[in-house]
């Protein structure tokens, strides 16, 4: 015993049963001083190795924020889906998410249909052709604009917000594609070496999304290789959608040079022809398809409407959707017509 312990009359470890000190604690000596020890070198390491440890474990509570993140921001469209997905609201058969893609396309067009009311508010000039011609050829890009939003909004219930906006950039290789195709117009050799590198790029960024799917899935709730499936699929849905908005691009630069359509005009009567679709067409034959919604049907408008009334922070999230997309469009538009 210890002259310590027998002055306490303890009956301690002997010096041998102890454990070792504690080195790591005591603060490492700088390199410039003078008569470092073999213990001082094993301090360095060991308070490296714990350096490099905690910036790991801060890294890594980095990328889970991140991760959560990507469904809670509201700093583009992307994340006001993922929020609005996420969103619990009561509805016909209690409460649930507010998993609507359908719903989000109707209010994309509603989006888009307020552009008209701008135009003629804006006293812009009338197009050189008939209305009815206007009609047709403004109804094409509308389906288009449809199958592209919401094929995107499904693909966004599988992958991350993150991963819905690079994989967006798809439509820059379409476009590329269709414009040489439709509009006869040639790539340069440096725009061939830019869609080059977003296919590259892209190829990259699917590959991680679905192996970070596998990775963070819990055993418990589903297997990796369902997580992984599921990432797949939403990632081919959003490319896949890219390939009707490339199509609609393409059209309405067409139409804005050959028919000289104003563009908003030409983006109101688009939100016109989508909200008559959806309304007349789709919506009927959601309530009747079976699927996973309310009443066993694809997708409920009666259950999106009671979801919404019962619920105030849906009516906010819808309300600026809307807005959101009216402004994109808009802008969208204007782009296509002053820059191509």
């Amino acid at each position: 015993r210890s002259s310590t312990d027998r002055a306490r009359g303890g009956s301690g470890p002997r010096p041998s049963e102890r454990s070792p000190p504690r080195r790591e604690e005591r603060p490492p000596r700088s390199s410039t001083s003078t008569g470092s020890t073999g213990d001082d070198v094993l301090v360095d390491a060991s308070a490296g190795r714990r350096h490099r440890r905690w910036h790991a474990d801060l890294r890594d509570a980095h990328h889970a924020e991140r991760r959560e993140a990507d469904g809670e921001g509201h700093d583009d469209l992307a994340n006001q889906v993922k929020t609005l997905y996420q969103t619990q609201a009561e509805g016909l058969e209690g409460p649930g998410p507010f998993t609507k893609p359908w719903f989000l396309s109707f209010a994309m067009f509603l989006g888009m249909l307020l552009a008209l009311p701008l135009h003629f508010a804006s006293g812009a000039q009338k197009p050189d052709v008939p209305w009815t011609e206007v009609a047709w050829r403004c109804s094409f890009p509308a389906l288009c604009d449809l199958m592209a939003t919401t094929f995107g909004s499904m693909g966004l219930i599988f992958v991350s917000a993150s991963t819905f906006q690079i994989c967006r950039g798809a439509s820059v290789v379409f476009v590329a594609l269709f414009t040489v195709a439709f509009l006869g117009r040639p790539l340069s050799r440096s725009q061939v070496s830019g869609v080059l590198m977003v296919v590259m790029a892209l190829c990259v960024i699917g590959r991680a999304s679905v192996a970070g799917a596998g990775k963070s899935a819990k055993p418990e709730e589903s297997p990796p290789e369902a997580a992984e499936a599921a990432a797949l699929f939403g990632v081919l849905l959003i490319v896949g959608a890219q390939v009707f908005q490339a199509v609609q691009f393409v059209w309405e630069e067409k139409q804005m040079k050959q028919l000289k359509l104003p563009p908003l005009l030409l983006c109101g009567i688009e939100g016109t022809f989508g909200t008559l679709m959806m309304l007349v067409i789709f919506f009927p034959v959601l309530s009747v398809l079976p699927g996973h919604d309310a009443h066993g049907c694809l997708e409920s408008i009666h259950d999106t409407w009671v979801k919404i009334q019962n619920s105030a922070t849906l009516r906010v999230l819808v309300g600026s959707y809307i807005l959101a997309v009216f402004i994109l469009n808009c802008c969208g538009v204007y782009c296509t017509k002053v820059l191509s």
